[in-house]
């Protein structure tokens, strides 16, 4: 093959009297220009193929530096992920203290629109009993005979907080089967035992439980027996009692815990009362505030 032209554009005219080192000059002019075109066109996909093997190569350049870029980008991320996260101190949520009380009340503490109750705020049901009494702010139940404490006005939106327990018991005493006793609410007329009424229960099985009594019509609840039992403390030890009505609802909570919630019955309003049903129980820091 004969050595390689430079290129040149397509167009140019090319002189016939150049000879051309495959042609003799026996053959014709017009066959001499048409071998000098093959060459020229031979000599451009030459230098076409070397411009695209260069191309191909630098594209293969830039695809090992893409490749190496991809498997670095997870070991980085990878690190990233494997940072330990920062220390925060995160403060605990406070609740209601869950412990014993004994002289000292955890929960009496100083409470916006709370007024506090006494046995001067409530009337007896039966009346002329010796069934209550109230010393040092505590007001006390004997449990005999049966009946109530009842409020002195009605109340309808309202918060009740207070703290009861059954008599500590004796050293070598028996337990009671099941002390008994209850927060009345919106109790209607004409008195009796027991009214129309809704009840957040004391009995120590059930404390905190709402249900209807004397007559009333039955409550929707819902009730969470486990928090009452991790929530209640013993015989002889203060429990906490929170009551909520908000137009008829009522929310119950133990020492700090929502144990039982019911949905709006038939009692919006009426007044509050304390029960006494056969043992004696102590009331203290009974307050309430209107809603």
């Amino acid at each position: 093959m004969s050595p390689t032209r430079s290129a040149e554009p397509v167009g140019i005219a090319i002189p016939q009297d150049t000879p051309h080192p495959n042609l003799t000059d026996s053959e014709p002019t017009t066959k001499r220009s048409q071998t000098m075109l093959i060459d020229r066109m031979q000599t451009r996909r030459k230098n076409t193929t070397t411009l695209k093997c260069g191309r191909h190569e630098e594209h293969i350049s830039r695809m090992k530096t893409l490749h190496a870029s991809l498997i670095l980008i997870p070991v980085v991320l990878n690190g990233c992920s494997q940072r330990e996260a920062p220390d925060v101190d995160v403060e605990p949520v406070p609740v209601a203290p869950h412990e014993s009380a004994t002289d000292e009340s955890p929960y009496l503490v100083e409470e916006d629109g709370f007024t506090i109750l006494s046995l001067d705020d409530f009337v007896e049901f039966p009346s002329h009993t010796d069934a209550w009494r109230e010393e040092d702010g505590v007001l006390i139940c004997s449990g005999d005979p049966r009946g109530y404490l009842h409020s002195s006005k009605p109340y309808e939106n309202f918060t009740l907080r207070a703290e009861y327990r059954f008599a500590p018991l004796d050293d070598g005493a028996e337990k009671p089967a099941e002390p008994n006793t209850g927060f009345m609410i919106h109790i209607q007329e004409p008195h009796k035992i027991w009214p129309v009424s809704l009840e957040v229960q004391g009995k120590h099985s059930e404390m905190c439980s709402i249900k209807a009594n004397g007559g009333a019509a039955e409550l929707t609840i819902d009730d969470f027996p486990e928090g009452r039992e991790a929530a209640r403390l013993p015989v002889g030890d203060w429990n906490a009692v929170e009551i909520v009505s908000i137009d008829g609802a009522l929310i119950a909570r133990l020492n700090g815990a929502n144990v039982c919630s019911s949905e709006p019955g038939e009692l919006s309003s009426g007044m509050i009362g304390l029960q006494s049903e056969g043992f004696e129980v102590q009331f203290r820091n009974l307050r309430i505030r209107e809603n």
